[in-house]
């Protein structure tokens, strides 16, 4: 035990007396800055490191760090900056990639993230529902699968399955912590446009669809404040799948972000006739409507089966009374003839 301890305590004391000789050698390095924690989440992200580098590099350190703060910028859905002269041409390379080509004139859809398309976990169960899964996603992530080679209508069929395979996995991007913090952005900007209706004064619409199956209706909006659905009056808001969005993702978004949502009621319109409150009749609901629809169609059925049924009725009494009239006057003298074929297939006239 006495052995034990002493290799232990020699062992920190030579520790110690490393760490004091480095300390020594570098003193510019000083006492260790405190730093956001947004900013170590983000570098981290990028694989870079916060800690300060020698005297002999802390002039490249603020241009790194400032190049590597714009990436994560536009990787957030941000403001897209112009990145220094000398990453020039990794700015155009990443102009180039499908997704920012699918995304840059189309403010309502997100640029996904290209590491959380590779999570396979979170495309589990989309092999079966998009033609060509394999070859259309390589496609979204920008690996070689010679599509400039193929056929213009075995290319178009495939551009088509990129966008809806783009649109099944955007609708689960915008639901997760990443996704809904750039669709805040979004919302912030306004890119979604404005409710129409007046007295909700501008108020920011969110998108939504009308459902869950692509290639049936295009996207809608949702205001928060009258909560009523609205056709988008924004540039190719027509040509988006309501389906990218689904039904759920406008209450998703508001739970995420309750500080957005309305504080007060929204405000009725009172119509007034003369300084006098009008006050129209109550209409019923869509499903009472439905409801009473479906009465009044119940109702004529079974009125017109009635008189169906009262007709054939009628007929049968008719046809009764006739026999037994026949019947009190006996059977006529000369009945007529009556045509029956012979063997031969030849008519033959007799009589009743």
């Amino acid at each position: 035990m006495r052995r034990g301890a002493c290799r232990i305590a020699t062992a920190l004391a030579a520790a110690t007396l490393v760490v004091s000789h480095i300390w020594n050698k570098f003193p510019s390095w000083g006492p260790r800055k405190e730093f956001d924690r947004s900013e170590s989440y983000e570098s981290s992200r990028l694989g870079l490191s916060l800690q300060r580098p020698p005297g002999s590099l802390r002039k490249s350190w603020g241009a790194t760090q400032e190049a590597s703060q714009g990436a994560w910028n536009r990787l957030r859905g941000g403001a897209r900056q112009q990145l220094p002269s000398d990453d020039s041409d990794s700015d155009e390379d990443y102009k180039s990639t499908w997704i920012y080509q699918h995304t840059a004139d189309r403010p309502f859809l997100c640029e996904i993230n290209p590491d959380w398309i590779r999570d396979t976990f979170n495309l589990y169960g989309l092999q079966h529902k998009v033609p060509h899964y394999e070859m259309c996603l390589r496609r979204i992530l920008d690996y070689d699968i010679g599509f400039d080679k193929l056929p213009a209508k075995r290319a178009a069929e495939v551009e088509q399955c990129c966008e809806a395979l783009y649109g099944m996995i955007h609708v689960r991007y915008i639901k997760c912590p990443e996704g809904l913090e750039r669709m805040r952005q979004k919302y912030e900007r306004g890119d979604f446009g404005v409710c129409p209706r007046a007295l909700c004064s501008g108020y920011r619409l969110l998108p939504v669809g009308m459902t869950d199956q692509i290639r049936l209706r295009p996207v809608k909006g949702y205001c928060p404040n009258c909560k009523d659905i609205y056709h988008i009056r924004v540039r190719h808001a027509s040509t988006i799948d309501g389906a990218y969005y689904g039904r759920s993702f406008p209450h998703c978004f508001l739970l995420r972000y309750p500080h957005l949502q309305p504080k007060s009621q929204p405000v009725q319109f009172t119509p007034t006739l003369f300084g006098f409150d009008v006050k129209y009749p109550e209409l019923p609901t869509a499903d009472e409507y439905a409801q009473a629809e479906a009465e009044k169609a119940e109702r004529e059925r079974r009125a017109k089966e009635e008189k169906e049924q009262a007709e054939h009725e009628k007929r049968e009494e008719e046809a009764r009374v006739e026999a037994e009239k026949a019947l009190e006057h006996g059977p006529p003298d000369n009945p007529p003839a009556v045509a029956v074929p012979d063997k031969n297939g030849e008519d033959i006239a007799m009589t009743a």
